[in-house]
């Protein structure tokens, strides 16, 4: 098996260039926003948080901060090189994941091992943001390195004890390592019951009654530890709390993408992946029950069961099922060379198996890093150090610093997090992603003010909101926004790419409106001309990925540059919303020019054409869209529309 599956280093080198690569991503997430808050309010007041600090909204309700030492670690990092020194040591902790995951799988060989890592690199690379997931994946590696080693590694398996108490301490789903722990121990204690006094007991994990005492007492050990927090019992029963709002707060979780079962949409590259993960250590289970391990069907089994409720759950188990994966894959190289008719050709064949693998990589590396694997499956990502410009309303918060603007602020989910970061608590937000702070009846009426806007003037009243900033890429804001800019309470003070500032229709406000008023003339394209798809925030300004000098021009001819045309494809879809249809027009022609075959530009040029009476000229669009995607429903619909018109 080993000389079928005789890697090179080079084939290792390569699978953590990957990793890299996927890890290397401008910030995109909202929630990295609060949790760098989180610490900085610990080394300003020197404690940890035991109720909300940075809403308004939630102010006297709980707030169970078990990641307070993953936020004060984070924040700490923020300070010696900002949002890049952030992406960096997240691809820190994707780099020591997998490692740890290699030396466990290294002995199935180094193509099967780095299959079965690069299945679960795709599957997991998704959360390969600064969050305390990426700890999580850390200690979930340490976890099964020290499980696979053992006995051999005897007292090495205490160190789970000290583990488990950082774990409680820097992430609220630590629970994953008491199942992880425990899966072992209870499919070690029946391969025990079941195959003690065989020939082939410790094939199966059978361990001696010492080793075996050994383990379970790790397993109660490091349940009791996970009272070693700031809130005792509370935090220890924390993710058990969530687990049960989870379950019983549908209308709180339900529109939270993370919480949705994987398989709902189209079938990606990452579910493709998934799937692997669950078929090839199942069929091994299935047609080796011979020597079946117990304990690695337990936890996969486990892991499985918890990636199949919430699509936040499936990096952990791609960790998981990567070694029963690999161990399935040698496998098969092993009965390969076994058989007499292949295994001349599967021995001489070894390089160029390795080879195929390494062009893979190569190649899997290269559509990363040049954002094409990212534009194919219709994501908002980007390779490189910095901020994302696109996903968080940075133009709104510093038009609100610049103009002083204070009072009671309304906030949309995804904007929370940021807003928390740039003002919070002197500038508390409404609502934000600390969903287990706020309670199902806050969130539906939230929920109501975005659908059903009419709702918003009573929510408006009860709390006195005197501005509103929404971030409004996606679409479930946009009855709101065209409600606001017809309602004679709240007057339009800002628009770009990515948010949208209101201000109350006041007295008061009257030199502030016309202060701003050639400034929202030009965000509105009044001008005749499309405004930049964002402009860079004061402070958080993305670092270049594009080499220096002679190779930058060959290096943005094949980086393809996701963000401006999607930023611009954002200002022009607000503009529409706002009625500005002219202007519209003008950045979507300019998200064409980055990305000529930007289907949902092509079909939202249209819309715009046809609300200006260009209606032939909507039409084209419209099949330039369909030619581009024939999956794009909105714009088949429309020329259906358009036919019966």
């Amino acid at each position: 098996m080993r000389r079928l599956f005789n890697g090179t280093s080079a084939l290792v080198a390569l699978l953590f260039a990957a990793v890299a690569a996927f890890a290397i991503r401008r910030l995109d997430d909202p929630d990295t926003w609060w949790h760098l808050a989180g610490g900085r309010y610990i080394a300003t007041h020197g404690a940890v948080p035991m109720h909300d600090v940075f809403s308004y909204t939630a102010a006297t309700r709980p707030w169970t901060d078990l990641q307070w030492l993953f936020d004060l670690a984070l924040f700490g990092v923020y300070q010696l090189g900002g949002v890049a020194a952030l992406i960096l040591a997240t691809a820190v902790l994707a780099l020591l994941t997998f490692a740890i995951l290699l030396l466990v799988t290294r002995h199935c060989g180094w193509v099967p091992a780095t299959v079965a890592l690069t299945l679960a690199l795709l599957a997991s690379q998704d959360r390969f943001v600064p969050r305390p997931e990426m700890l999580s994946f850390v200690l979930v590696a340490g976890y099964l390195a020290l499980l696979e080693a053992y006995p051999g590694n005897r007292n090495w398996i205490w160190l789970i004890l000290p583990l488990q108490v950082l774990w409680v301490n820097v992430h609220g789903v630590f629970v994953v390592g008491l199942i992880l722990v425990g899966s072992y121990a209870s499919g070690r204690t029946l391969a025990t019951l079941l195959r003690r006094g065989t020939d082939r007991a410790s094939a199966h994990g059978a361990l001696a009654r010492g080793a075996l005492a050994r383990l379970w007492a790790v397993a109660g050990g490091a349940g009791v530890l996970c009272l070693a927090n700031p809130y005792g019992v509370g935090g220890a029963l924390f993710p058990f709390t969530l687990l049960t709002r989870i379950s019983t707060e549908k209308g709180l979780y339900d529109n939270i993408g993370e919480f949705q079962p994987p398989f709902q949409g189209t079938m990606t590259p990452v579910l493709w992946c998934y799937v692997l993960l669950m078929a090839i250590p199942a069929a091994s289970f299935l047609l080796r029950w011979r020597v079946l391990r117990l304990d690695r069907l337990l936890a996969w089994g486990a892991f499985l069961a918890l990636s199949l409720m919430a699509r936040r759950n499936m990096g952990f188990f791609a960790l998981v099922a990567a070694p029963p994966a690999a161990d399935a894959l040698a496998a098969v190289g092993g009965w390969i060379v076994a058989r007499r008719r292949w295994g001349a050709w599967a021995r001489s064949g070894r390089a160029v198996v390795a080879a195929a693998l390494g062009l893979a990589l190569a190649g899997l590396i290269f559509v990363v890093v040049t954002n094409r694997l990212f534009w194919w499956m219709e994501e908002s990502r980007q390779f490189g150090l910095g901020m994302s410009l696109i996903d968080a309303p940075i133009g709104a918060a510093d038009f609100v610093e610049r103009h002083d603007i204070t009072g009671r602020m309304f906030n949309d989910l995804q904007s929370g997090g940021y807003l928390i970061w740039r003002g919070a608590p002197a500038r508390p937000v409404f609502i934000d992603g600390r969903l287990e702070v706020y309670d199902e009846g806050f969130f539906a009426r939230y929920r109501r003010a975005l659908s059903v806007p009419a709702s918003f003037d009573s929510l408006a009243e009860e709390y006195a909101f005197d501005y509103i900033i929404l971030f409004h890429a996606w679409e479930n804001r946009w009855p709101l926004i065209s409600y606001l800019t017809n309602s004679e309470d709240w007057a339009l003070a800002y628009v770009d790419a990515t948010g949208v500032v209101f201000i109350r229709n006041r007295v008061e406000n009257t030199p502030l409106a016309r202060m701003v008023a050639p400034e929202l003339a030009r965000q509105l394209g009044h001008d005749g001309a499309a405004a930049p798809a964002q402009a860079a925030p004061r402070s958080a300004a993305p670092r270049s990925t594009a080499p220096r000098g002679i190779a930058s021009s060959w290096w943005q001819a094949l980086v393809w540059p996701l963000q401006a045309a999607q930023g611009h494809q954002q200002k022009g879809t607000i503009l529409c919303v706002l009625g500005q249809y002219a202007a519209a027009v003008r950045e979507f022609e300019a998200a064409l020019r980055a990305r000529p075959d930007f289907s949902a530009a092509w079909f939202r040029l249209g819309y715009a054409r046809w609300a200006l009476g260009d209606h032939n000229a909507a039409r084209a669009e419209w099949r330039r869209a369909l030619e581009l995607d024939p999956g794009n429903e909105a714009a088949r619909a429309a020329l259906q529309q358009a036919g019966a018109d």
